[in-house]
């Protein structure tokens, strides 16, 4: 076992774009490939912790490399928090709360925290006080298929096929986009989803941000009236006076938090009773330590939580806190997910349930020779 007081020696950092295989569309954005930012901290005594996340297109490379390694070189790997606190403090004045350099920062304490997990042989689920316990896997399905140039390709009979197969594996959480195309073919597809599901199976709805007003919202709930287990980000995040007479006029559960970032907005969110479920992403709401913050203010609030994709990272999370719904995936049969082609060896099964492997850190094996290839 290496020394706890093994220091920083180096931190490495790979981008690597994957075209996917078929264009797609979420509520909002228009996919055509994805683009991955690896981090990887190294001790002078040889041990490694890798984190990786979509760039979202932000500089998040030249905030670690210039901005966040210098200050960590030479720092002792294992005083996690401290590092997180000094970090924290010195870039959120003039780099901000949120963006490019909180989501730096979330990929440096990830690597850390796997790192940690590396030297204690333990994976980061039993470091946090988790056990054995599984969560169930939410399926986020229902990706508008598009054409080379944008344009959505309605396929009724395909998109019924994705979520028959899924049940017939067992999942019963479901996800659909909507928000991307106009309200009468919105309402087709859901109908038709609706229809193939048992029930004991929930269908969440994840808007993406693409209304800009509470009777976007309203109008859609009418014309669908299908009943939802949430609605996923209805209006952009700054938008909290729509979501506010959006609340106001409507009994629907919202889910809010992907794009959030720290603890004092997810506080200002519960405070102000904007969100029922919390979409809280390690990625990007800071890290692991923030995670667990933002998840014990969900606890005093009564809310819910259902993390933000990257089941690799989220299943560790799941296991060791109460309160979580479930744990998202992006099945790569969507054809909206490529994240499989940077590993040889995923940290969870994949199935109807989630529960974190037994294996060091997040128990990620990276396929280093296809990302230095790609990169």
């Amino acid at each position: 076992m290496a020394s706890l007081a093994g220091l920083v020696s180096a931190v490495r950092v790979d981008e690597v774009v994957l075209p996917l295989q078929r264009p797609v569309r979420n509520g909002t954005a228009f996919i055509a490939q994805r683009e991955y930012v690896l981090v990887t901290v190294e001790t002078v005594d040889g041990a490694t912790g890798t984190a990786c996340a979509l760039t979202r297109g932000a500089p998040i490379r030249a905030m670690v490399e210039d901005f966040l390694a210098p200050r960590l070189i030479g720092q002792s790997a294992f005083n996690l928090q401290n590092a997180w606190q000094d970090n924290y403090r010195a870039g959120e004045l003039f780099l901000g709360r949120s963006g490019a350099f909180i989501r730096a920062l979330s990929l440096i304490d990830i690597a850390l925290w796997d790192l940690l997990g590396a030297v204690l042989e333990r994976p980061v689920a039993a470091i946090l006080g988790g056990g054995g316990g599984s969560a169930p896997v939410m399926a986020a399905l229902g990706y508008y298929q598009s054409d080379a140039d944008g344009r959505i390709i309605a396929d009724l009979d395909r998109l019924t096929e994705e979520y028959v197969g899924f049940v017939e594996r067992g999942f019963r959480k479901f996800k659909v986009m909507a928000g991307g195309a106009p309200l009468t073919v919105d309402v087709e597809r859901i109908r038709a989803i609706s229809s193939v599901l048992p029930p004991d199976a929930e269908l969440a709805v994840d808007v993406n941000g693409a209304w800009s007003t509470a009777a976007e919202g309203l109008r859609f709930l009418d014309a669908v009236d299908v009943p939802f287990s949430f609605i996923e980000d209805p209006f952009r995040p700054d938008n909290d006076s729509a979501l506010r007479r959006f609340r106001a006029q409507s009994s629907a559960v919202v889910a809010v938090g992907e794009w959030e970032s720290g603890i004092h907005r997810f506080r200002s969110l519960l405070g102000d009773g904007l969100a029922d479920v919390l979409r809280i992403d390690a990625t990007a709401c800071g890290g692991i330590g923030e995670w667990m913050r933002i998840a014990a203010l969900a606890s005093a609030y009564d809310a819910s939580i259902v993390p933000h994709y990257y089941p690799e990272i989220h299943v560790h999370l799941a296991a060791a806190v109460p309160g979580v719904d479930a744990v998202e995936t992006v099945p790569v049969e969507t054809g909206a997910d490529n994240f499989d082609e940077l590993l040889t060896h995923s940290a969870w099964a994949g199935g109807a349930s989630a529960t974190p492997l037994d294996t060091p850190g997040f128990g990620t094996e990276w396929d280093w020779e296809r990302i230095r290839h790609v990169r």
